[in-house]
């Protein structure tokens, strides 16, 4: 916007420095003044242009703002998604770390802006105090065992 507003401000005063250089090397008398007139017709032709500088450059900003409200949506679903990769492979490490014999993947789902474990799949023998520990410490109520032999 402010680039059209300056390229119509550039044209109005290079139109005026030149009619003023015709204004001052026309002779006086009817030619003189026809130029005056034309020349007054040319500025304000020039400073008419406004509008439509304007409105270019009003047509400018929404499609501005349209990229940026889309690019800012796609921003935003890509971070959720490296969020929940994140806390899903940080979530799986650590319930490794408190019993390593186990295979765990767990999955996430953001809620409300809130990233929240949905469940957690796990291969090893079931194991009652380590799946109360899951439901308590990380909340995930879903939990999947995988025994080995089926």
């Amino acid at each position: 916007m402010m680039e059209f507003l300056r390229q119509w401000l550039t044209g109005v005063t290079a139109v005026a420095v030149v009619l003023y250089i015709v204004r001052r090397i026309c002779p006086g008398g009817a030619v003189g003044k026809a130029a005056e007139f034309a020349a007054g017709l040319i500025l304000l032709g020039a400073l008419l242009r406004l509008p439509e500088v304007w409105d270019k450059g009003e047509t400018q900003l929404r499609q501005w703002r349209r990229d940026t409200e889309k690019r800012t949506e796609e921003l935003e679903r890509l971070r959720e998604e490296v969020l929940l990769a994140v806390i899903e492979e940080e979530t799986a490490a650590y319930i490794w770390k408190q019993e390593p014999s186990l295979e765990v993947e767990v999955t996430a789902e953001m809620e409300n802006g809130t990233a929240k474990i949905t469940s957690v799949e796990l291969q090893g023998p079931y194991d009652g105090e380590v799946s109360r520990w899951i439901a308590e410490e990380l909340g995930a109520e879903r939990q999947v065992w995988h025994d080995g032999e089926t």
